[in-house]
């Protein structure tokens, strides 16, 4: 009631992790800024999510490194990050039945606020369900 709907804007964050660029074009779209600058900029994942193999060993890395001074942990960094993600475990996490029950039941019980949402916002939320 207060802010006139030319003033809302709806994003979905699947929609920014499946296309990047064309995310940004939208969004850029959206606010009158001239999309162009994405056509060349870098998307790159620069803070992948990750688990870790042992986590007292990470536990030790991060508390050393914050002792360290900042230019000669980056060098540091460069040097170690090879040996460290020996402690990065590559496997996807697995979800496990009971995960899937609970995700099943918390699916059926914003099913309806979900719905009330789209109809709110003119957003396409397929890839909640």
């Amino acid at each position: 009631d207060h802010f006139p709907e030319t003033h809302l804007h709806f994003f979905l964050f699947e929609d920014l992790t499946k296309d990047p660029a064309s995310f940004a074009k939208t969004v850029a779209d959206r606010l009158a800024i001239d999309p162009i600058f994405y056509d060349s900029y870098d998307f790159r994942r620069k803070n992948k999510s990750f688990r870790i193999r042992n986590a007292p060993l990470h536990r030790l890395k991060r508390s050393v490194g914050h002792r360290i001074p900042r230019r000669t942990r980056k060098r540091l960094k460069s040097v170690m990050a090879p040996v460290y993600r020996l402690n990065v475990d590559p496997a996807p996490v697995a979800v496990t039945s009971d995960e899937l029950r609970v995700l099943e039941e918390l699916e059926h019980y914003f099913e309806p606020y979900n719905e009330r949402l789209a109809a709110l916002t003119g957003l396409d939320l397929a890839p909640w369900r």
